[in-house]
């Protein structure tokens, strides 16, 4: 009789566990849910084992798993031997849940109803675009990070930034130095195609190809130098007048050329002249090639000389000296003679520090001929010019 009162007593107070809303409550006098289960404060093993199966055993058990049993949970401790539909995705120990046809694992995606994705990749994606999506459902950023530093950012408007957290184009790289590295680009020829160009903003859009104009407004001869193309400077002047260089004692200065004053190319601006002189600069440092014809009158038994002048003094040369000339002894005769033609071709270095003209000397009165005059006609004869080569 004091067993029968004593296992009353104990179903008793079991009961008395089970609140008036069938929740069961486990180590707590309050349960929250149909079963709360809540740890206690001894050093005993807390926690909540399902059933341990093997897949063996599920297989064996398959008939009695219906849809009725579809939200069962077991924990597969063994995955050795065959399988059948039902524990086809049970492939390592593990939680796994029956879904009314199949044993489906947690948190793997070879489950159509899993809607995490894996680290070891996916599968059963569907092939509608859009289905599945990595990203959000809201209107804020998708933050990519690598050693907890963002690497990545793709904002709410759908621009990806990468290096900065605030891209404002469909494409934002930032670095401190080369940001973008492009490989494997395919030459093309196609007259279609526009140049890319990079704004003073980083802003990287199409351009078009200039058209070669080198200096618009100048005249002369494209050259090319440290692979650049560029005008060559060119000085060509005719006379308008003769010229007469009065006789000079030894040592002899020449006279700069006068009545040069017939420009036919200066496309620099830096020739200048009168009646009486004249002078002129280079703009680069070069190679510059000569052309001088010219036609003197002067009495007998001397020597002109004719060409270009070094105006800047320089040790041993205060009053400058010749760079580029030429002279021939006139025929021993008392009389003036007449017409006799020198021509300089040749190629000299030329410098933009100093100052040039050209001139004539002789120690009798010689004449420089502007015209060459005969019966049939006249035209002009002397002709000095110089172009820059390199």
């Amino acid at each position: 009789m004091e067993r029968i009162k004593v296992s009353l007593v104990l179903i008793f107070l079991w009961l008395s566990l089970i609140s008036s809303f069938g929740q069961v409550g486990i180590n707590t006098e309050n349960p929250q849910s149909t079963l709360d289960v809540s740890g206690d404060n001894s050093s005993a093993a807390a926690g909540i084992i399902a059933p341990r199966q093997t897949r063996q055993q599920l297989i064996t058990k398959a008939a009695s798993y219906t849809v009725n049993q579809r939200g069962a949970i077991v924990y597969v401790t063994d995955v050795t031997g065959g399988t059948n539909a039902a524990t086809a995705n049970v492939t390592q120990a593990g939680y796994y849940y029956y879904d009314g046809s199949l044993w489906q694992p947690f948190n793997n995606s070879s489950s159509s109803n899993v809607n995490n994705w894996s680290i070891a990749g996916n599968a059963g994606l569907s092939a509608t675009h859009g289905t599945n999506y990595l990203g959000t459902t809201d209107a804020v950023d998708l933050v990519f990070k690598t050693a907890a530093t963002e690497r990545m950012t793709i904002n709410s408007k759908g621009n990806v930034g990468i290096g900065t957290v605030a891209p404002t184009n469909k494409l934002h790289v930032k670095d401190t130095t080369n940001p973008l590295k492009v490989e494997g680009l395919a030459a093309s020829a196609s007259a279609s195609d526009l140049p890319m160009v990079v704004g003073s903003d980083g802003i990287v859009k199409t351009g078009t190809f200039p058209v070669v104009n080198i200096v618009p407004d100048d005249v002369g001869t494209v050259i090319a130098i440290d692979g650049k193309l560029l005008i060559a400077q060119e000085i060509t002047v005719l006379m308008t007048a003769d010229f007469v260089s009065k006789g000079q004692p030894t040592p002899l200065i020449p006279d700069r050329i006068g009545n040069l004053t017939n420009k036919i190319i200066d496309n620099k601006n830096t020739f200048s002249s009168t009646a009486t002189t004249n002078s002129f600069k280079v703009m680069a440092d070069g190679v510059y090639s000569i052309m001088i014809n010219v036609q003197l009158e002067t009495t007998a038994a001397q020597n002109p000389v004719v060409g270009i002048w070094c105006d800047t003094p320089e040790a041993g040369f205060p009053n400058g000296k010749w760079v580029a000339r030429v002279n021939d002894a006139f025929m021993a005769s008392g009389a003036t003679v007449n017409g006799q033609t020198y021509t300089l071709i040749t190629a000299i270095d030329m410098y933009v520090s100093k100052t040039y003209s050209f001139r004539v000397v002789g120690n009798a009165d010689t004449t420089v001929k502007a015209f060459s005059r005969g019966s049939t006609g006249e035209g002009p004869i002397s002709f000095y010019s110089l172009k820059r080569l390199k």
